[in-house]
C-alpha cells in the first residue's frame, strides 16, 4: 500500500496521519490532501505561539496578569500610573492609563487589570481552546490492548 505521511510538531507535541493512495482515489489526491492538513496544522501552530508569546508573564508584570504594570512618572515618585496593555482584532497596540493620584493604588491597578482581561477575553478563550484540543492529541497501535 502507498500513501503520504503528514508528521506535525505543535507545541512539543507529535502527530502523525497516513493518507493512503487508495482511500483518496490517487497519489496525487492523497499528497494534496496531506499537504492540506500540513498547512493547516503550520498555520494554527502559527497562531497558538503568537498567542502563547503575547500572554506569556513578564518580568515586570506583577502577579500572573502580562500587560498590566506600573509605571512612576519619576524616580522616588509615589504617583504614576498602572497600564493596560493589548493588541485589538487588527493587531494595533492598544493601551489604557489608571492614575495612581486620581484613583488609588488599589482602585487604579483594579481598573487596569479589568480593562486589560475585557479586552483581551476573545484572544485569551482561543489560547484556552488551542490549549485543550493540543492536550487530546493520543494515539493506538493496532491490536496492542488499550
Amino acid at each position: 500500500m502507498f500513501g503520504y505521511y503528514a508528521y506535525a510538531t505543535i507545541d512539543g507535541r507529535f502527530t502523525r496521519t497516513y493518507f493512503s493512495d487508495l482511500r483518496y482515489g490517487s497519489a496525487e489526491k492523497a499528497h494534496d490532501a496531506a499537504l492540506e492538513v500540513i498547512e493547516g496544522s503550520i498555520e494554527d501552530q502559527r497562531l497558538y505561539l503568537s498567542l502563547k508569546r503575547r500572554y506569556h508573564r513578564r518580568a515586570n508584570s506583577p502577579g500572573d496578569v502580562p500587560g498590566v504594570n506600573r509605571v512612576p512618572t519619576a524616580p522616588d515618585d509615589n504617583n504614576g500610573y498602572w497600564i493596560a496593555r493589548w493588541h485589538d482584532a487588527q493587531g494595533r497596540r492598544r493601551s489604557r492609563k489608571f492614575s495612581v493620584r486620581k484613583y488609588g493604588e488599589r482602585l487604579a491597578y483594579d481598573w487596569a487589570l479589568q480593562t486589560r482581561l475585557q479586552a483581551t477575553l476573545e484572544e485569551r478563550s482561543r489560547l484556552c481552546l488551542f490549549r485543550t484540543t493540543m492536550a487530546d492529541f493520543h494515539f493506538e497501535r493496532p491490536g496492542l490492548p488499550a
